[in-house]
């Protein structure tokens, strides 16, 4: 159960990244910080993320820390992982007992899929009935340190019937980017590059909670959803609706940018570590 949760928060993890701070020293990588709260989500309750992702050239490591409650009891589950779109591989990496798993880009979407707990009930006979995503360009305005920022505004529904009832979910939101960030081209190659590799973008910055991946929309929308979200986040907000059996719940989430560094990164770092031994993804402990 702790493994799909992790794996589903994961998935929230690669659309909702940012970062910026005065660079102590500058070089050619960029690691960003950023923290996601999720609340009022069905059975989990409030959720605290905190995200390290580091970038360099095709390369991304990622370390998440998530504080959640389960049975009643305050958790913290870690996980870290690289994803390497020169290999087209993702390798989730356990320092505490020196393993680590692998998996190709479409084994991962296939997991995604398999374990993603935001998609709707009725995912499977959902349409997008109103899909806005707008850049608007004549709305920047200069927040703190970002420097100029750009919002895109969410309005998306998506509708289906199944035998019994008929199930509406909707996504709301606004999310602002900013392209004053230096090497911020890392990651809006990273992100552009990496929504050709996976098959439904789920680990692009397309893939809206799970839910647009699965709807298979095509590499269309996701390609119009890649050109409006150029740049990196730094502010973001969310609201969720969706059928749960026979109620409809409703839950946010928010995003907020730490500090970001551009300082060169030990290359080290993008690789697994040397004597790690190689397990099955379904033995291997995340946290």
């Amino acid at each position: 159960m702790l493994k799909k949760i992790s794996i589903g928060l994961l998935a929230l993890m690669f659309i909702l990244s940012c970062g910026h701070k005065e660079a102590a020293e500058e070089g050619n990588d960029l690691t960003l910080t950023n923290v996601i709260n999720i609340k009022d989500l069905p059975v989990l309750g409030p959720i605290t993320i905190q995200e390290t992702e580091m970038f360099s050239g095709n390369i991304m490591r990622s370390m998440i820390s998530t504080s959640i409650n389960l049975a009643g009891e305050q958790q913290e589950i870690s996980s870290t992982f690289l994803i390497n779109l020169d290999k087209n591989r993702i390798y989730f990496i356990n320092d505490v007992d020196s393993t680590y798993s692998e998996l190709t880009f479409p084994q991962f979407d296939s997991m995604l899929a398999a374990v993603n707990m935001l998609t709707d009930t009725a995912a499977g006979g959902l349409q997008m009935t109103s899909d806005m995503v707008q850049r608007e360009d004549s709305a920047a305005k200069v927040i703190g340190q970002f420097g100029e920022c750009v919002p895109v505004k969410f309005d998306l529904v998506l509708t289906g019937t199944d035998t019994t009832a008929h199930y509406q979910s909707k996504i709301t939101g606004e999310m602002w980017l900013s392209n004053s960030i230096r090497n911020e081209k890392l990651f809006v190659d990273f992100q552009k590059n990496s929504s050709t590799k996976f098959e439904n973008s789920l680990a692009g910055n397309a893939a809206f909670f799970g839910m647009a991946g699965s709807l298979k929309l095509g590499p269309e929308w996701f390609k119009k959803i890649n050109q409006e979200m150029t740049g990196i986040p730094v502010q973001a907000e969310f609201n969720i609706s969706m059928p749960v059996g026979t109620e409809t719940v409703n839950y946010g989430i928010t995003m907020n940018l730490e500090n970001y560094t551009t300082a060169n990164i030990n290359k080290t770092l993008f690789e697994v570590p040397a004597g790690y031994k190689q397990v099955a993804f379904s033995n291997f402990e995340m946290y």
